[in-house]
């Protein structure tokens, strides 16, 4: 545990900070910049995300073990139903 003299407990790193096993938050993580992962980011509880989200590989969204949207190869599936609020275009 790390605890300051005064106000709540707090860890400021200016610079660099590595963290070779779990770094673990149990409440809000706050991110004012990019966020790099070189393995996998697991999120368990509800997503926010404002803006953009990039995907330089694979990106699945999962329900209940079963995934419902999958980005493969230039290629988006969905297993189940799509609603669309707004303006949808398909190009062949």
């Amino acid at each position: 545990m790390l605890e300051t003299q005064d106000g709540p407990p707090r860890l400021i790193v200016h610079g660099r900070l590595d963290a070779e096993g779990e770094v673990k938050a149990d409440r809000t993580v706050t991110v004012a910049a990019d966020l790099t992962t070189l393995g996998m980011l697991r999120v368990q509880g509800e997503s926010r995300l404002q803006g953009k989200v990039n995907a330089g590989g694979h990106l699945s969204v999962p329900s209940g073990g079963a995934w419902i949207m999958h980005t493969n190869d230039g290629k988006v599936a969905i297993n189940g139903d799509l609603r669309v609020h707004g303006t949808f275009r398909s190009h062949s």
